[in-house]
């Protein structure tokens, strides 16, 4: 039996990544199916609406306060990885964690501070800037979110990614389901926020199970990257 070379183990290495990743749209479009049945059922088309409509304008403001750093985030930390320099790679990590923390900041304050303007920009009245204000939290969750995801996809942990996937979407869809059987409309902001909590509380778990190692140095951290 032939020894394989590397580019042997490097097709069957993407091959794998590209069913694992396959296999985490699949399911995700199997659970918005269902949940878009359930939404039609206890929410009816005004509220389907009203759920699309903060998503959409939630969606828009964590793109803005990312200002692209995920893709920035892959590139520099993939770059770190092929040359493996352990002490670089916990040092780009450190910082890729701490500029995440400032866009999931960022973001919950500009919502906070906009959130009558989104309220009219949105839904044409005021009525809905409290649920703003509320859903500033979301952005929090969700930006920190990403970043651990974008951290486990620069270090090509894809085991990290596809469970930590399939349990949020699996988990917010059975709490979301709950919750508007029982508040209908009502549970919309909630299901909302939940469903980033969720997500933001599954990956930091399988972070800290991966023992990546995170060391809030702000300044010494912050200099070290603008001298590169």
């Amino acid at each position: 039996m032939q020894n394989e070379t590397p580019n042997t183990n490097s097709y069957k290495k993407t091959l794998s990544n590209t069913l694992s990743f396959g296999l985490i749209q699949v399911i995700n479009v199997i659970i918005a199916i269902f949940r878009g049945k359930i939404m039609a059922v206890f929410l009816g088309p005004s509220g389907i609406a009203l759920n699309n409509l903060f998503n959409s304008t939630l969606n828009i403001i964590s793109t803005f306060s990312l200002f692209g750093l995920e893709l920035s985030v892959v590139r520099e930390l993939s770059n770190t990885l092929e040359r493996n320099n352990k002490k670089e790679i916990e040092k780009n990590i450190n910082v890729a964690v701490l500029l995440f923390l400032f866009s999931a900041l960022f973001g919950t304050f500009l919502t906070v501070i906009f959130a009558k303007q989104l309220s009219l920009f949105t839904f044409k009245s005021y009525n809905h800037y409290q649920d703003f204000i509320f859903l500033s939290l979301f952005l929090f969750f969700t930006i920190l979110g990403k970043g651990i995801q974008t951290i486990f996809k620069s270090l090509q942990m894809i085991q990290s990614i596809v469970t930590s996937s399939i349990y949020t979407a699996i988990i917010s869809f059975v709490l979301s389901t709950l919750f508007f059987y029982k508040y209908k409309e009502e549970a919309i902001v909630f299901s909302i926020l939940s469903s980033a909590f969720i997500s933001f509380m599954v990956s930091s778990f399988y972070f800290v199970k991966s023992k990546i190692k995170v060391c809030f140095q702000l300044n010494f951290t912050l200099i070290l990257y603008l001298k590169e």
